[in-house]
């Protein structure tokens, strides 16, 4: 059983990681932590092989090291997330967005606000 560092633990809490989403790897392959990692919904595993670039020990559960990456982790939690999916289109300029978001009319909102400034701002 491999335990974490305090600089591990720092990293998952500035990236808001719950300890829950955290998995012990060691003593497990590449694709066996991988795989339980998926069915179990978790983000990053511990007790890894060093990464090659930095000799970090902390991985998402495609492998990739999640310290030299932190951008994996907002990855990871917009996938399991739950949420809507939305399709937007605009009468003025017929573009359509599709995308995800957990509060779709939220988003809409935000997206008519951002179109109403682009239109202003192109036609002033």
């Amino acid at each position: 059983m491999a335990s974490l560092t305090r600089d591990q633990l720092e990293f998952l809490q500035h990236h808001n990681v719950p300890l829950w989403r955290v998995y012990d790897a060691s003593v497990k392959s590449r694709s066996s932590y991988t795989a339980a990692m998926s069915a179990l919904e978790l983000w990053v595993a511990y007790g890894v092989t060093p990464c090659a670039a930095g000799g970090h020990e902390l991985r998402d559960r495609a492998g990739h090291c999640v310290q030299c990456k932190p951008a994996n982790l907002s990855y990871q939690r917009r996938y399991d997330e739950e949420g809507e999916v939305y399709v937007a289109q605009s009468v003025e300029t017929d573009h359509v967005k599709v995308g995800t978001a957990s509060d779709a009319q939220a988003r809409v909102k935000q997206l008519n606000y951002y179109l109403d400034c682009v239109i202003k701002c192109d036609h002033t």
